[in-house]
């Protein structure tokens, strides 16, 4: 097993250095994230052979990443976080996002950083090389980060920005859960009422037409409404999607 010389930071912005043994480079990130510490620089120490297997493990997680990865919210805010703390530690701008960049684990977001490091070397800002990427960072997100540019508080500006996108997940999670009981009764109510209109209601109608008795108008709507469902009940489940959509 290889040993690596590393560099990292630790949750308070002060820089580590050690040596420890790992499998491979990204095993090596994994246990020092447990740890606590966020890798900044690694050099073998001995042995050669884990860069190429860190390589060909890293190419295998790009090639599934473009079918299923998916940049949440959450991830964005720990990055955010991140850059702001490397930031305060001195750490300049394009070595942060380099930093970050090895980090990540999502391979979309790993190419995401890694093009607006390059933008940001060749002379952009850093709002303007995020701007680039609309889906993974918001209209709010960018002006922040320009204005933190602006105004020489990038670093202040980035927790903020951590801040709110951590409260913006937690109250989302909070109305998710609250809405869940609710949304789970109302479509058991719509099941129940369907199942009546559809078996019983048709049984009942056709026994009140054996007798000859004249209907109320309620229950003649009520049956009429029973057969509009019933013939056309692919047109309702259309048009209740279509609201759902809009």
């Amino acid at each position: 097993m290889p040993a690596y010389a590393y560099t990292g930071l630790n949750p308070t912005g002060k820089t580590v250095k050690g040596i420890e043994t790992a499998d491979s480079v990204p095993a090596l990130k994994a246990s020092l994230k447990r740890q606590g510490v966020y890798l900044t620089a690694v050099t073998e120490a001995a042995g050669g052979s884990g860069g190429g297997a860190s390589k060909a493990a890293g190419s295998r997680e790009i090639d599934l990443g473009q079918f299923f990865d998916r940049i949440r919210a959450k991830d964005v805010a720990a990055m955010t976080r991140l850059m702001s703390t490397l930031l305060c530690a001195g750490v300049t701008l394009p070595e942060s996002l380099v930093a970050l960049t090895d980090q990540v684990e999502s391979p979309r977001f790993k190419n995401v950083l890694s093009d607006i490091g390059s933008k940001v070397n060749e002379g952009s800002s850093l709002a303007d090389a995020m701007a680039q990427h609309p889906g993974v960072f918001s209209k709010l997100y960018i002006n922040m980060v320009r204005a933190g540019e602006a105004s020489g508080s990038l670093e202040t500006v980035l927790i903020r920005i951590a801040d709110f996108m951590d409260q913006q997940d937690e109250l989302r999670s909070k109305v998710t859960t609250a809405m869940f009981y609710p949304v789970a009764m109302a479509i058991v109510g719509v099941g129940v009422v369907t199942l009546l209109m559809v078996k019983v209601v048709p049984g009942i109608a056709e026994m009140f037409a054996g007798q000859g008795a004249e209907l109320p108008f309620s229950t003649r709507a009520l049956i009429w409404l029973s057969g509009a469902i019933a013939g056309y009940w692919w047109l309702m489940i259309a048009a209740i999607g279509g609201m759902v959509w809009a």
